[in-house]
């Protein structure tokens, strides 16, 4: 392991404070055995993204993420959220923070032994964040820091919170920022280190024994370009060593879990084969590499969430770019990936429908029953349920944001569809997801569709205008 060498490095050692130690219980849930497809309804704005999810210390799913729009100078001007879906992914409640006048964020979310919640981010495209909320999503505090943004938060044995990200208070510098803190928020230790070059730290675990670990990304050491970048901390914020893994082109981690075997597994991307790729490492605790393997069925791939599955292996969650392929055309999707513990693959899901816009897909859940949670991202924010083999084959009807009327419904043969005026496009489902007819036509006021070909039964008519969706459930006699 190499010795620490940086251009700067601000530790700072402030007055433990005492803090409750506290048990914090996770409780799993049974869940609806249907795989469904949603997007979000209180959403769907131009930017909306949903980059994590948890299950709720009562039931349900929480989320944390961003929404808002992009002016005329291609800006972001967002506000952070956090909302709660129950087991069936109806909303039962969004909280909105942050002014509409700049960029704020949730980028992760954490339980709290109270049946609360922190989530980490940035404030108004400037300070890294953290706000800590009641169960209904009342905040109980807000704590702002350094100049950066907050990408992974946890709270830590004793009772205390630790978030990780970055620090950008010298311009075209991007250092790690790394910050321990009381219950309330208080600062205990916190660490900035880099230098002139960019460093990032996307996660954050913390060590039996109290250490932590960060990894994500730097382009100030390594083999060449960016490289995998893993740090060990101790419980004071005090940098123990650090490590990059990498090729001569650029190779990222955007997410990391400590795996029941002890050791530290990496999700990310790599372009060493030309193309980007979905990338996955595994190291040992003292930094060792174990393994690492590449894994592609299209270009522009990247992983941004790791899980461990309940049944051994693991789970990669991100996206590709679909070349048309699919019916949803081109762009980028979301998509999951399933492998043994040895990263070898066992199965990848490209979700590539037009149901499913042109998105991300930044974090995931699986739950006890084997079922597959992953939350695409894009223009629209969008939820899906898989079963356990990442199999989608069903859609759940939501509302989106413009009218749209069906009659008759039930029908004999031909229904009618009403709505605004533009161009349209079209995707008819049986209620097992198998896409039987796709379409695009120039809707004036009405269009009718004729259903008279199919046999009686219920289906699911996709509707896409520009960047929304909505599907309705038509009936065949």
């Amino acid at each position: 392991m190499k010795a620490i060498f940086k251009a700067q490095l601000i530790y700072k050692n402030l007055l433990m404070k005492t803090v409750l130690i506290s048990l914090i219980l996770v409780v799993t849930n049974s869940v609806m055995a249907q795989p469904w497809f949603t997007k979000h309804p209180d959403l769907g704005t131009s930017f909306d993204y949903i980059y994590d999810i948890i299950l709720a210390s009562d039931g349900g799913y929480i989320f944390t993420g961003t929404v808002g729009n992009q002016n005329q100078d291609y800006l972001l001007t967002t506000k952070l959220i956090i909302g709660k879906i129950d087991n069936n992914g109806d909303t039962l409640w969004t909280k909105r923070y942050g002014e509409l006048t700049d960029r704020n964020v949730g980028y992760a979310i954490t339980g709290t032994s109270d049946g609360g919640y922190v989530v980490a981010g940035v404030k108004a495209n400037k300070a890294a964040w953290l706000l800590r909320f009641k169960a209904n999503g009342d905040t109980l505090w807000t704590k702002e820091f350094a100049v950066g943004e907050f990408y992974d938060v946890i709270i830590t044995s004793d009772g205390g919170i630790a978030a990780a990200g970055i620090e950008r208070s010298n311009i075209g510098n991007v250092q790690v920022q790394f910050v321990i803190t009381d219950a309330e928020g208080n600062t205990t230790h916190e660490n900035i280190y880099g230098g002139i070059y960019f460093d990032e730290m996307r996660a954050l675990i913390e060590l039996p024994g109290g250490n932590f670990v960060l990894g994500g990304s730097t382009n100030g050491q390594g083999a060449g370009n960016f490289d995998v970048y893993v740090m060990k901390f101790d419980t004071a914020a005090v940098a123990l060593w650090d490590t990059t893994y990498g090729s001569t082109s650029s190779d990222r981690a955007y997410d990391m879990i400590f795996d029941s075997n002890g050791d530290l597994v990496f999700a990310g991307s790599t372009n060493r084969n030309s193309d980007l790729e979905h990338l996955m490492l595994k190291i040992d605790t003292l930094g060792n590499l174990i393994w690492e393997k590449t894994y592609s069925s299209s270009v522009t791939n990247t992983l941004y969430d790791l899980l461990e599955s309940q049944r051994g292996g693991y789970i990669g969650i991100g996206s590709y770019y679909d070349n048309g392929s699919g019916s949803g055309g081109f762009g980028l999707r979301p998509m999951m990936l399933r492998t043994d513990t040895a990263g070898t693959e066992l199965w990848l899901r490209e979700y590539n429908d037009a149901g499913f816009p042109e998105s991300f897909a930044f974090a995931g859940l699986e739950v006890d029953n084997n079922d597959i949670y992953i939350l695409g991202s894009g223009y629209n924010a969008t939820f899906i349920r898989t079963d356990g083999q990442g199999t989608f084959t069903s859609a759940k009807d939501y509302p989106g944001e413009f009218p749209i009327t069906v009659f008759p419904n039930p029908s004999n043969g031909n229904v009618i569809l009403q709505t605004t005026p533009g161009e349209y496009s079209f995707n008819l489902y049986n209620m097992q997801g198998q896409l039987l007819r796709n379409w695009h036509e120039t809707v004036m006021g009405n269009s009718t569709i004729n259903l008279s070909n199919y046999p009686a039964g219920e289906y699911i008519l996709n509707i896409i205008n520009v960047r929304k969706s909505k599907s309705v459930r038509v009936i065949k006699r």
